[in-house]
């Protein structure tokens, strides 16, 4: 039995991360260069200052063309070309930037400041990665060939439960001629209720007849094979759904025409006080029905998709297939063949779209991108590792990333160390809107942080 927080859509994707931007915009786009090709190279200005007078900074105007003819009529040294905010990076003397700061194409100058990828204390002690910056064996594991989730420990959830939501269930379900039973127990200091049920059946047994918790019927919409997400359509009231305090309910799921006992199924019961128990078992068959088989022996569970209910979504066939999701951050691991779970999808189908590196405005071969640090492939692994731990004692494995048939658009703004700067990141946002509707980006994860400079551009 597993716990995670409430889920609410079980009938939508859905992509978790540290910090989302959902782009929108309908602008149209460039068209992408050929894999492995450099973008056109930053310009400079051929007479320049001695460099040791000058400092980096952010030219913004209204339009960029001009702002690039003001910095390069005052000598300045363009760095990086930011269309999606009409600046530029330059590298000025004082004199450069106060001749800048007098040109009606120039609105604001600010300084170029450093962003961080991660604390520094978890620059010390939350790298993963072995001495020349890449994965250790397998590309998705430590060294115990233990789930590495990029924190440095088992791979297991220390979240727990929500505060004040608790619950147990039986080990193994119970069956009947045409149903089953299976044993819940409210563990909290208050009542629970049910608020939604993912259920998963072979279609030999018919359609869904009915559900009881306890003695009280909640739901008899009679549903066909194979798989059904009930957050609606209740009968009774919420009282039949609630479980008492330190009290256990059976929930009794009947069916039309049988309950095959050898059969494979899928059970998850989400609160509404915010827990979730889920249970799973099959024929162990090694069939392809997606229960007990197809894991890896060696992977741990990570919890992090039962932490945003993605678990649910995961046992209705919804894995990230046909979403892009582009991940800012420190690079990631590319090498381990087969068992690379990052680079590859649930399928081994290669996902990474493109690798590009801000800092050095080039497209990157995927395999050989690398992470000095390990934060970007820790947060890639959340998102969608495709490593998927196996099933035991008639429990489900699971997948360790939210949605493990993503595809990634890898970008590198940070070193080694975790550390970046405006004007890179900012590059690598440029990156995305330009190139978003070429590779079908709908999600950005940000996770890091800086000073503020400015208002949002």
């Amino acid at each position: 039995m597993r716990t995670s927080q409430k889920f609410p859509h079980l009938s939508q994707p859905i992509l978790g991360c540290v910090a989302v931007l959902f782009l929108l915009s309908a602008d149209s786009a460039p068209a992408p260069g050929p894999r492995g090709s450099s973008p056109p190279p930053a310009e400079s200005s051929s007479a320049q200052p001695a460099p040791s007078a000058r400092g980096s900074y952010i030219v913004q105007g209204n339009e960029l063309p001009r702002v690039v003819k003001a910095v390069e009529a005052v000598g300045g040294e363009i760095t990086h070309r930011l269309g999606v905010i009409r600046a530029v990076g330059a590298r000025l003397t004082p004199g450069q930037r106060a001749a800048l700061e007098r040109s009606p194409a120039v609105r604001r100058i600010w300084d170029d400041r450093p962003v961080h990828s991660m604390s520094d204390e978890d620059s010390d002690s939350d790298s993963d990665s072995d001495s020349d910056g890449d994965s250790d064996s397998d590309g998705d594991s430590d060294s115990d060939g233990d789930s590495d989730d990029g924190s440095g420990n088992d791979g297991s959830s220390d979240d727990g439960d929500p505060a004040g939501c608790a619950v147990t269930g039986a080990p193994a379900a119970e069956f009947g001629n045409k149903h089953f039973k299976w044993e819940i127990t409210n563990a909290s200091p208050h009542d629970l209720s049910i608020d939604a049920i993912a259920l998963e059946w072979p279609a030999g047994n018919g359609d869904l007849k009915s559900l009881k918790n306890g003695s009280k019927k909640i739901y008899d919409q009679q549903q066909p094979p194979a798989a059904v997400a009930i957050a609606s359509g209740w009968k009774g009231n919420a009282g039949d759904r609630a479980i008492g305090e330190g009290q256990s309910r059976e929930l009794k799921v009947e069916f039309k025409d049988g309950a095959d006992p050898a059969a494979a199924y899928a059970l998850a019961v989400v609160f509404a006080e915010g827990c979730t128990a889920a249970l799973a078992w099959g024929d162990g068959s090694g069939d392809g029905d997606g229960y007990d088989d197809g894991g890896d022996p060696k992977a741990k569970d990570t919890f992090y998709p039962t932490q945003v209910g993605a678990d649910l979504l995961h046992l209705e066939g919804l894995t990230g297939t046909g979403v892009t999701v582009a991940v800012i951050d420190t690079g990631l691991w590319g090498k381990g063949g087969g068992q690379n779970f990052l680079r590859k999808d649930t399928l081994g189908n290669e996902r990474i779209l493109v690798a590009y590196d801000a800092r050095t405005d080039s497209l990157q071969d995927p395999k050989n991108f690398g992470d000095g640090s390990g934060h970007g492939s820790h947060v890639t692994s959340v998102l969608l590792s495709s490593r998927k731990s196996v099933g035991q004692n008639g429990f489900q494995g699971s997948y360790n990333g939210i949605a493990p048939d993503a595809s990634l658009v890898a970008i590198k703004a940070f070193d080694g160390s975790g550390n970046g700067t405006y004007l890179d990141v900012i590059r690598g946002l440029d990156f995305v809107v330009n190139y978003k509707d070429a590779y079908g980006i709908r999600v950005l994860n940000l996770s890091f942080s800086g000073e503020v400079r400015s208002h949002y551009w």
